[in-house]
């Protein structure tokens, strides 16, 4: 039996279309974030950016990687626009992409085995950051919009299902 994701299923919420639409809500601070993964990507990776906000990765990657965003809605002409939380996400098809990121994503997807089935049916490797409630516990998850508050643990059990 799998160890249940979701805790409290009655805090469930939707994506925010209001703040993530507002390029202002999107901090400057996780470019940072964006720089360290980048130092986890191979030269001349293909790299499916998913909740890409500022797309700052795209300017941090090494030499000869090619980038494709990926968002709630359209960051730039080429942005693949889809809402995870409504069971949304990029067909991958063969080839088209080596390694998915997904930085400051996780907390805010409500059916976290539903979009891990879609990110191993994509074959890709992953760079993934996650706030884990057991190393946050003077946030208040709720009021930063999080939408599930996993613990270290769950967090690796998550990830040995997929």
């Amino acid at each position: 039996m799998a160890f249940p994701i979701n805790r409290n299923l009655a805090l469930k919420k939707q994506t925010d279309l209001e703040r993530w639409s507002n390029a202002d809500a999107l901090e400057e601070a996780w470019d940072l974030r964006a720089e360290m993964a980048a130092e986890l990507i191979p030269a001349g990776a293909r790299v499916l950016d998913l909740g890409c906000g500022r797309m700052a990765l795209r300017k941090f990657l090494p030499p000869e990687c090619s980038y494709q965003a990926c968002d709630l809605v359209a960051r730039d002409a080429d942005t693949i626009v889809c809402d995870f939380n409504a069971g949304a996400f990029p067909i991958v098809p063969a080839g088209a992409a080596d390694l998915i990121t997904l930085l400051g994503v996780l907390e805010y997807v409500t059916d976290l085995d539903g979009f891990m089935a879609h990110l191993r049916e994509s074959q890709c490797d992953i760079v993934a950051s996650y706030c884990p409630q057991d190393y946050s516990a003077g946030a208040d998850r709720a009021a930063l919009g999080w939408l599930n508050h996993l613990t270290l643990q769950e967090l690796a059990e998550l990830f040995a299902r997929f």
